[in-house]
C-alpha cells in the first residue's frame, strides 16, 4: 500500500514540475510593459541600443503580416567573449503594451552580429516588440 501512495505521489509530483514548466515557457503572455519599453511595429529600420548589446530591426509590411529581421550584437566590453547559444524571446504587446504572443528562438552563434527573423499577423490596432535574450557558453 505504502508503494502505491508513494507512485501516485512521485507521478503527482512529475505533472505538477511539467505544468510549471511549461508556464515558464511562455512566462511572459500577459505580462504589462511601458511604452519607452518597446517599439512600435510599422515599417522601417530601428535601432535599439542597451548597455550589454544593441539590436536592429529591420520590419517590413506585406500585405497581412510584417517580417522582422534583426541583428544582435554585444558591447565588446561588457561580453567579452561569444557565447556559443542565444535564446531569444521576442514578445508582441497589444495596445496597451501587454504581451499576447511570445516567440522563442535557439541559435548557434558561428559569429557576430547574429541574425533572426519572426513574422506577425497586421492588425488594425497597433503591435508593439521587446526582445530579451538569454547567453550561453557551454
Amino acid at each position: 500500500m505504502k508503494t502505491i501512495v508513494l507512485i501516485l505521489s512521485l507521478v503527482i509530483l512529475v505533472s505538477i514540475c511539467h505544468l510549471v514548466l511549461a508556464q515558464d515557457e511562455k512566462g511572459w503572455l500577459g505580462a504589462v510593459f511601458t511604452a519607452d519599453q518597446c517599439l512600435k511595429i510599422q515599417p522601417g529600420v530601428y535601432e535599439v541600443k542597451r548597455k550589454l548589446c544593441r539590436i536592429r530591426y529591420r520590419i517590413t509590411r506585406h500585405e497581412k503580416t510584417f517580417t522582422i529581421n534583426g541583428t544582435l550584437d554585444f558591447n565588446k566590453k561588457f561580453v567579452p567573449t561569444r557565447p556559443r547559444r542565444i535564446e531569444l524571446e521576442v514578445l508582441f504587446m497589444d495596445s496597451g503594451y501587454v504581451c499576447r504572443r511570445q516567440v522563442t528562438l535557439e541559435i548557434m552563434v558561428t559569429e557576430l552580429p547574429v541574425s533572426f527573423s519572426v513574422a506577425t499577423d497586421h492588425t488594425a490596432e497597433p503591435q508593439y516588440i521587446r526582445t530579451y535574450y538569454t547567453l550561453y557558453y557551454q
